[in-house]
């Protein structure tokens, strides 16, 4: 389904973040973003895919990949009549910051400071390109899921 599918990988994607699993959420994120671009035009459902691979990108101290990620969120609210949230304002204000004192990714050599490259590290645009010409992102890795942990495990 291309209006539902979207909208679960988006909040898959926000309960991710909130677990601290950043490339997960980055992952449904860019799900996401494929469905819609390639089932239809940039609507709100594609602004919140973007804010939220923004959000992801941030956590995981991709910078850069952060702040294209939330341009493009407001590109399409935009174009869309509305603006970017106050949230999402104060997320790029505060990649705007990290990126100008030196702090996340460093793009020349594929380390990082704050954890492992990202899959954004090439850019969100080009990423966007890829999926308007209908070309694949096989980049996206598939991760192992959770391990399971039982009731009885979690409570002693």
């Amino acid at each position: 389904d291309p209006i539902l599918s979207p909208q679960l990988h988006v909040g898959r994607a926000h309960a991710l973040n909130g677990l601290e699993r950043f490339q997960s959420a980055e992952n449904d994120a860019l799900y996401a973003l494929k469905i819609i671009l390639r089932d239809r035009e940039e609507d709100a459902s594609a602004a919140e895919a973007y804010s939220v691979l923004g959000k992801s990108l941030y956590y995981a101290k991709d910078y850069r990949g952060a702040i294209e990620a939330f341009e493009e969120c407001e590109r399409v609210w935009v174009q869309n009549g509305g603006k970017l949230s106050v949230f999402d304002e104060a997320y790029l204000d505060q990649a705007h910051d990290a990126l100008d004192a030196g702090l996340g990714i460093d793009y020349d050599d594929g380390a990082s400071i704050g954890g492992g490259k990202s899959v954004m590290s090439y850019g969100v645009k080009s990423v966007v390109s890829s999926v308007k010409e209908g070309k694949s992102i096989s980049n996206i890795p598939k991760l192992k899921p959770p391990r399971f942990v039982s009731r009885e495990e979690v409570s002693s």
